[in-house]
């Protein structure tokens, strides 16, 4: 798992200064002091557009949404990342490296974000841009639970039929093992199928023809051996056999049912190949669908995180807007002590010390509070 910082860090613009100067000083600022000076993180610009504000009640109201939402996002991007990673078997700190985002590596896709004003435009209400995203979540997560139940339905139904195929005499499908000129079918006789135990082969071929009355003489001849169990078959009159499978059960012996194969109808293995192969073009078909649903989501979830971070840098800072959004990438030393950073940027960057507790004083699962704008990615 990779874990990025997503911040906003404010400017003032002095009288007579330049806007864009100042957004740049601060920038290169931040960059010198946790970089070049101190080796903490790497920094990239996170270009977040100029949204349309509206009123401070929707800012307030919205800035609820977005936390769910922004979570919802997160969420949805992980499962179809774990799914991808469970159809390509490639569990590991580093999976989400494989992925890309409208055909750029999904790091390459945030440190280089690109607003999409194609399908987001910049004036279009905040309130109808977040629940478009949001929508457009939802959907991908119902279709991904959808097509993976497909995908394990099929998968059950291959396990099943291996079973059938490969499993004991007790279990398995007997129609390849037996043939119909071994089955003696008339108007008054019948075969059946029965597992012997091997410990118990003298017991039955001593016995068999007591267990009931009309039972032929000398008509049981073992058909199939294994380790531990011989299937025999035993011809008898047909309106004995609920009783010859009622006392056949009490001596412990195992009456199989076996059906004649119909004319044209192919056989368990042919069924077992053709189902395999199905199963795999769905497995390509089902990976093909989560790589492409994972450009969706994943850049849905960043446009979130873009309006989020907009909305709240408005909400802490003020207008017009005044601050420097930032992707951060601490390394991994810094991550595993990250109060050096985060005190660097609160003494440089802060603002307002309201509600904000260090990384030590914030309780398990918390919102995360800076006196500076600050959410966290984690990437899988």
């Amino acid at each position: 798992m990779a874990c990025y910082w997503v911040i906003a860090v404010p400017f003032d613009v002095p009288p007579g200064g330049s806007h864009s100067h100042e957004r740049e000083r601060t920038y290169q600022s931040l960059r010198t002091a946790t970089e070049e000076q101190t080796d903490h993180c790497v920094n990239y610009k996170f270009a977040v557009p100029e949204l349309r504000v509206g009123t401070l009640d929707a800012l307030l109201a919205l800035s609820d949404d977005l936390l769910k939402t922004c979570s919802a996002a997160e969420q949805a991007t992980g499962k179809v990342a774990r799914q991808i990673a469970d159809l390509t078997n490639t569990h590991d700190a580093v999976q989400f490296v494989r992925l890309d985002v409208d055909g750029v590596p999904v790091e390459r896709y945030l440190t280089q974000f690109q607003w999409d004003e194609a399908k987001h435009p910049q004036r279009r209400p905040l309130k109808e841009t977040v629940d478009n995203l949001g929508a457009t979540i939802v959907q991908l997560e119902d279709d991904l639970k959808v097509n993976v139940s497909e995908y394990n339905a099929m998968k059950s139904a291959v396990s099943s039929l291996a079973r059938k195929a490969q499993g004991s005499l007790v279990v398995r499908d007997l129609s390849s093992d037996v043939r119909p000129d071994q089955m003696v079918q008339s108007e008054n006789l019948t075969t059946l199928l029965v597992v012997v135990p091997k410990f118990a082969t003298k017991e039955w071929l001593g016995g068999y023809e007591r267990l009931t009355q009309y039972v032929v003489p000398r008509s049981s001849v073992c058909l199939l051996e294994e380790a531990d169990a011989c299937l025999f078959r035993v011809v008898l009159f047909k309106r004995m056999a609920d009783a010859f499978k009622t006392a056949a059960s009490d001596a412990g012996f195992q009456v199989r049912e076996w059906v004649a194969p119909v004319e044209g109808e192919t056989s368990m293995e042919q069924r077992k190949e053709t189902l395999e192969r199905e199963l795999a073009a769905k497995k390509a078909e089902l990976l093909d669908w989560c790589k492409t649903a994972y450009s969706e989501v994943f850049g849905s979830w960043m446009h979130l995180v873009a309006v989020r971070l907009f909305v709240e840098s408005i909400l802490r800072y003020g207008l017009p807007p005044s601050f420097v959004p930032v992707v951060v990438k601490p390394h991994a030393r810094t991550l595993a002590h990250p109060k050096a950073l985060r005190g660097m940027l609160a003494d440089q960057f802060g603002r307002s010390q309201v509600h904000w507790k260090d990384d030590e004083d914030a309780a398990p699962g918390a919102e995360e509070a800076y006196p500076y704008v600050s959410f966290t990615l984690n990437m899988q």
